[in-house]
């Protein structure tokens, strides 16, 4: 999810049943509208765990927001990072980055997984796949060298066996 609809997401959108959250609205400078495009708003299946986590939250929070100040209104994205992001990463030996840096991760892992296009530009929410492949998606050392050994492996099939050997 991007910043804005982490901000903006509802304890209504989190259907902790059915494992989803839905993107419905979207939180930015602390005011709450629509999300940024059409195809944002969105209905996202997210792990059994996730669900369970927040639903142990939600009983504590009885507020409208999920994430929200001492004041109920939304977080600032930039308090986020802040306050919360850089802490739990140096915590975890993590170089801390941007919120968004985690979009482009994600997409990352869900190309090295092999799911599906459509569903990482849906899960995205991104209108143009190209957007989701092109820009989001980064190339991770070990795909590379898994590529250059499937590479070898395909080449050696072509030649004759007593050259097998050269090729490696």
């Amino acid at each position: 999810m991007r910043a804005g609809e982490l901000c903006g997401l509802r304890w209504e959108d989190v259907e902790t049943d059915s494992c989803t959250v839905q993107v419905r609205q979207s939180a930015w400078g602390g005011s709450v509208g629509r999300p940024k495009t059409e195809n944002a708003t969105r209905r996202l299946p997210v792990s059994a765990e996730l669900a369970q986590h927040l639903g142990r939250q939600r009983g504590r929070a009885g507020l409208l927001l999920v994430f929200h100040g001492t004041d109920g209104r939304p977080w600032n994205q930039g308090n986020v990072v802040r306050k919360h992001l850089k802490p739990l990463c140096c915590q975890l030996g993590i170089v801390p980055k941007v919120l968004h840096a985690f979009r482009h991760a994600n997409a990352t892992f869900l190309d090295q997984a092999h799911v599906p296009m459509k569903v990482r530009q849906s899960r995205l929410g991104h209108s143009d796949v190209s957007l989701t492949l092109n820009i989001y998606t980064h190339v991770i050392d070990e795909d590379n060298r898994a590529a250059a050994a499937k590479l070898n492996e395909l080449l050696a099939l072509s030649l004759p066996p007593a050259q097998h050997e050269t090729v490696q």
